[in-house]
């Protein structure tokens, strides 16, 4: 009977985002993602995005997420990956072969607010590693485990990035990169300046605040509409709370009738 049930959810998801990307984008669209970001904890990521669009993904693990970005943009589409870690760069190239995934291309070095070098903090766990930024507390840093070692990594900024592969249009940006999303922000100010979405998380305090506030503001001062999505509890401490995924897009980007 569970099986039964686990497959008749999953048949039901695949319906649902088959239905969703096939609706015509608009406003009406775009009401139901900032719904949805509203009233759902959970609110899949894949639902922002759209056919054929040019994502830059800041912090990326092996797993599935990477390659589902890869397939909703389609053959037309592109993925940009940022990521640092040498296992977890190898882990997503393997994943990518794997499944024939010829639409993404992996930057091995970390993104930050200027070019040079940066101390990368190491964990058990490839999602938790950070770069260390003063005064911000992530709940990661909760973990005992965490952060006994670290590795000297190379680091640019996004603007630079994209301009060195000849890439001049970006339609999403994903950073999630445990705490050190804010000075990611401050090396897109030409990125920024387009047409363009972003999706960012602030699970952490910066100087005790929210650091999704800071985000907001940022986003706010460079002409964007934000929307913060509703929040869970963090895994491992009840002082912080998950309510940092900004939605950020232009007042009327992308949004015709």
């Amino acid at each position: 009977m569970n099986k039964a049930l686990l497959l008749a959810k999953r048949q039901g998801l695949i319906v649902t985002r088959k239905v969703w990307f096939g609706f015509p984008e608009g406003r009406l669209k775009e009401r139901l993602r900032r719904l949805g970001l509203r009233f759902f904890k959970r609110f899949p990521i894949e639902l922002t995005l759209r056919k054929g669009e040019t994502i830059v993904q800041v912090g990326a693990q092996p797993g599935g997420e990477l390659l589902r970005l890869a397939q909703i943009v389609g053959e037309r589409g592109r993925v940009i990956a940022i990521e640092p870690e040498p296992a977890n760069v190898e882990g997503l190239r393997k994943t990518l072969e794997k499944n024939s995934a010829k639409n993404v291309t992996i930057i091995p070095k970390g993104a930050w607010s200027g070019k040079g070098k940066q101390r990368l903090l190491l964990s058990p766990h490839p999602g938790d590693h950070k770069i260390n930024v003063s005064g911000v507390l992530h709940d990661n840093d909760l973990k005992p485990e965490n952060y006994q070692s670290f590795a000297e990594i190379e680091v640019d900024t996004v603007d630079n990035i994209l301009r060195t592969l000849g890439i001049n249009r970006v339609d999403y940006v994903k950073i999630t990169i445990n705490g050190a999303e804010l000075e990611v922000l401050k090396g897109m100010e030409e990125t920024l300046r387009g047409d363009l979405r972003l999706w960012v998380k602030g699970h952490a305090l910066k100087d005790g605040q929210p650091l999704h506030k800071a985000i907001a503001s940022f986003l706010k001062e460079r002409g964007f509409s934000v929307q913060i999505a509703k929040g869970e509890g963090a895994p491992v401490s009840k002082d912080f709370v998950r309510k940092g995924d900004i939605y950020a897009t232009r007042p009327r980007a992308n949004l015709t009738i």
